[in-house]
């Protein structure tokens, strides 16, 4: 076990462990809370792989100050990659502090400001095997410890930490089989003609985004991944959904599960699939990360890895006027007609882009894929409309450039090269926009007056994701699973972002977190009051009512099911199902 002396501050004053209430989980200062022993012992189980975590920040903080790893953190602070390989660092930043406790350890703040445990987990249980994840799991039950798992550290409503817990990290389970012919593991008495085989991959729990497509990429296959090289294909991706650029041809990423093995709360080993623990794999195509068991591995269907052709779209005013909106307006106008003839894809509307120190300027960039498609031409042709209606709107003639790559993953491995720009300290609103309203004569002149009205600062911006139509409608009614049905008419997935620095008082982040709440989403959601929804993987942190907004219809099924595989809510995962019951930090009970 590392950092003893962390160890020893955190365990003083502790005895024997014991149960605590069940009201509340165990803290430190309790008589409840693990003995040295037994910590030891748990230490001991784990080969030596449970580790005493402090922030990864506080190398850069007195009394830990280490000049040479601190100069280490601050050459990588924004480096994906190197943060997910840290148990003590989340991607962004601000989930590592505590506000109600006065706690935060930044990377940009002095050396002299103190670095607070914030809510940086106790411990990690770094497992490489189903044996030590039911170790951990049935430690974490005994002594009744909150837990929290982390592969990467990519949640944006912060479910990879919470204060005083013990983090499950399944970064080392690596394991990648890709065959031709998959079928399911059928339970003990079931005959009958076995299932046709598909072709498939299964992923183990820590294999990120680049480590897939590059196994996939030699196999020749592709799967319904995302868009960013250290997100987990199996945690929190899989299940909280899963959009991506192959889902107008092959749905979310969720609907293309087919079994899950996972390690549930009493520390049993389950195969959760059609045919068995069929509540548990409904849950988990959608149901969100975090909250069912620790997933070890999970199987998802593979395709031929298409070639793509891809355009690349923008333009640039020198601030954001009327005719910047405009061409924004004359962008929304076109998407659904691209969506029917098979576009998906991302645009990136910054008002004030950073040129320089004291300079900005109004940009919009639009990156568009049409998979399976090697004719530009046709590209060309289904794109002109467009650019003809950007063109007369911003007076500009937008830069477009357009070619064809191969295969998927080699597209997806050359603009993800194996490191994405995080670390920052954000909070973000979201909101899933239907078909309907976004190809009416009236929604996208609707979309840039409230874009307009969010009042954007640099280093904010508005990401749209045309990431749904094609078979991610038509899957609705075919795919049975905890994914809100809203994602079936929807047709444009949108973000917000909000940004500060870390100097910022912990009192005027409150603030912000507020005013997104009570200001930015009411904009929002007025674009298109009723049913429609948002993502449980990128959505205000912060959310009110996240069941219905999160799940829709489906939460009263997601929590009669949470209550039968957690009975005693072992797994709280911030804005999950079941939260609802617990405080913000998952550490009591409400009621």
């Amino acid at each position: 076990m590392r950092s003893p002396a962390l160890l020893a501050l955190a365990l003083a004053g502790t005895a024997a462990a014991v149960n605590g209430s069940a009201h509340c989980h165990c803290q430190p200062s309790q008589p409840c809370w693990p003995s040295p022993d037994a910590w030891n012992r748990l230490n001991a189980s784990l080969s030596g792989r449970l580790v005493a975590l402090r922030p990864v920040a506080a190398v850069c903080h007195d009394p830990d100050y280490d000049a040479a790893a601190c100069a280490q953190l601050q050459a990588n602070s924004n480096n994906s990659a190197f943060l997910a390989a840290q148990p003590g660092a989340l991607q962004w930043e601000n989930w590592a502090a505590w506000p109600a406790r006065g706690q935060q350890c930044y990377v940009e703040t002095g050396r002299s400001v103190p670095c607070g445990q914030g809510r940086i987990p106790l411990y990690s249980a770094q497992v490489e095997s189903v044996e030590d994840i039911q170790t951990t799991v049935r430690f974490a039950a005994a002594n009744n410890i909150k837990l929290t798992i982390r592969n990467t550290g990519h949640s944006f409503l912060g479910q990879s930490s919470a204060p005083n817990s013990l983090q499950i990290d399944t970064s080392r389970l690596n394991s990648i089989s890709i065959v031709d012919s998959w079928t399911p593991q059928l339970p003990p008495g079931v005959h009958g003609p076995p299932p046709q085989g598909v072709p498939a991959a299964t992923f183990g729990a820590g294999v990120q985004m680049h480590g897939a497509y590059t196994a996939l990429n030699k196999a020749g296959r592709i799967i319904a991944g995302g868009s960013s090289s250290t997100v987990g294909v199996a945690g929190g991706f899989l299940q909280g959904g899963g959009h991506g650029i192959l889902g107008h041809l092959a749905g979310m990423g969720s609907d293309n599960a087919l079994e899950f093995t996972v390690v549930t709360a009493n520390g049993s080993v389950v195969t959760a699939n059609s045919y068995q623990n069929q509540d548990l794999f409904w849950a988990l195509r959608g149901g969100g990360g975090g909250t069912w068991g620790v997933v070890v591995n999970a199987t998802v269907k593979t395709y031929p890895d298409y070639p793509v052709t891809a355009a690349s779209i923008g333009f640039t005013t020198a601030q954001p006027s009327a005719a910047y909106w405009a061409g924004v307006e004359a962008c929304n106008a076109h998407l659904v007609s691209l969506n029917d003839q098979g576009a998906t894809g991302y645009y990136y509307i910054t008002p004030y882009s950073q040129v320089s120190a004291n300079s900005t300027v109004a940009t919009f960039n639009l990156y568009l894929f049409f998979v399976n498609q090697t004719d530009t031409g046709f590209v060309n042709r289904t794109l002109a409309p467009m650019l003809a209606a950007m063109q007369q709107a911003t007076g500009i003639a937008p830069t477009v450039d357009i070619g064809t790559v191969p295969t998927m993953t080699s597209l997806m491995l050359s603009i993800f090269p194996g490191a994405d720009s995080d670390g920052y300290l954000v909070l973000l609103g979201s909101r899933l926009l239907s078909r309907s309203f976004l190809g009416s004569s009236t929604g996208p002149a609707k979309m840039a007056q409230t874009f307009q009205r969010l009042g954007l600062q640099p280093m904010e911006y508005i990401q749209g994701l045309l990431v749904a139509g094609g078979q991610v409608a038509a899957n609705a009614g075919v795919v049975d699973s905890a994914l809100n049905p809203a994602w079936r008419t929807a047709a444009l997935h949108l973000i917000f972002i909000r940004a500060w620095m870390a100097n910022m008082p912990l009192a005027t982040q409150n603030v912000l977190a507020q005013k997104i709440t009570n200001v930015d989403m009411p904009l929002l959601e007025a674009l298109e009051p009723g049913p429609m929804a948002a993502y449980p993987n990128e959505a205000n942190a912060y959310q009110p009512n996240f069941q219905q907004v999160f799940w829709g219809d489906n939460y009263p099924r997601l929590y009669k099911i949470k209550q039968a595989v957690d009975p005693t809510n072992l797994f709280i995962s911030r804005l999950g199902v079941g939260s609802e019951d617990w405080d913000d930090d998952g550490a009591c009970r409400r009621h």
